[in-house]
């Protein structure tokens, strides 16, 4: 019975895991060839395209990257819920010639 009691707790605790995930669009006339955020490696970017998402700490991360011309990507992004919802939040961060921008999906 106390297995059982045990269990259930876990199961229930788990349950209420919060979950951030993170993707990029590149939203410039050229490539990306890398950006990496925190200590993810998102790879390179064709212009217009999104990548996949990729799982992410919450909290504050830097953001690097290069494009093919040589152009210096920088900035930080800063990953929290806006809500008291337990679950997956999934985030872009889209890269612009003026700089980067967050928005949660």
């Amino acid at each position: 019975m106390l297995f059982i009691l045990v269990l259930s707790a876990f199961t229930i605790s788990s349950c209420k895991k919060t979950e951030f995930k993170l993707r990029v669009k590149n939203s410039l006339n050229e490539k990306i060839d890398y950006i990496d955020i925190g200590n993810i490696s998102l790879g390179s970017i064709y212009p217009g395209a999104n990548t996949s998402y990729k799982s992410i700490p919450e909290g504050t991360h830097d953001v690097d990257g290069e494009t093919e011309s040589s152009v210096t990507i920088y900035g930080s992004v800063s990953l929290t819920s806006k809500s008291d919802y337990a679950g997956e939040h999934q985030f872009t961060v889209t890269v612009f010639s003026s700089g980067v921008s967050l928005s949660e999906d």
